[in-house]
Parts: structure tokens; C-alpha cells; sequence
């Protein structure tokens, strides 16, 4: 368990699982954010912050959440708005049930 998902859990309860998605989403958005910046504690304060307001949000799927998180991220959020205004898929794509980032074919 990261630091930040013990704060989490300390701020509100939250099931097992809920706990579990949560970290794991975290250590998905800083992999995926060391496309754009240095991770660094700020940068995975803000993405932790981000992962607790999907959750409370009630997103409960890691790919949507992921990309919620990422959207913390200036450059993250234009990359996504650019792919989305092509029409094309998501570089931020992430993929189902493996939680493992995934470029655009």
C-alpha cells in the first residue's frame, strides 16, 4: 500500500477493493505520466488527489478512471483532446482488465 492510498484510507472508509483500484490506478496515471513530466511528489500528490475525486465521483472502471487522472496533467489532458478531436482512440488508452498502458494502433 503507497503512501497516498494510506491517506485515503485515513480520509474515508473505503472497501478493500475500492482501496486496491485506487493504488492500482495511481501507479498506472505516474507510469503514464512520465510521458509528459517528472514525477515528481507534487505531481503524484495532484494524481492521488484526482484518483480519490473519481472515486468519490463514483468511477469504479480503471480505464475511465486512469484517464480522469491523467487530465490532471496539462499536457496529458491536450494529448487527450487532440485524439479525441481526430477521432481517434485515446493515447492514454489503458488496457481492460490489465491495467497495463497501450499506444493507439
Amino acid at each position: 500500500m503507497t503512501d497516498e492510498t494510506r491517506y485515503f484510507t485515513d480520509q474515508a472508509a473505503y472497501d478493500p477493493d475500492v482501496v486496491e483500484l485506487m493504488d492500482s490506478v495511481l501507479e498506472e496515471a505516474c507510469r503514464q505520466a512520465l510521458q509528459y513530466a517528472h514525477v515528481s511528489d507534487s505531481v503524484r500528490s495532484s494524481l492521488a488527489r484526482a484518483t480519490m475525486e473519481g472515486v468519490q465521483r463514483g468511477m469504479r472502471d480503471a480505464e475511465q478512471l486512469v484517464e480522469f487522472v491523467m487530465s490532471a496533467i496539462p499536457a496529458a489532458r491536450d494529448a487527450l483532446e487532440r485524439d479525441e478531436a481526430s477521432g481517434g482512440c485515446s493515447s492514454l488508452a489503458v488496457t481492460a482488465g490489465a491495467g497495463v498502458g497501450e499506444e493507439c494502433p
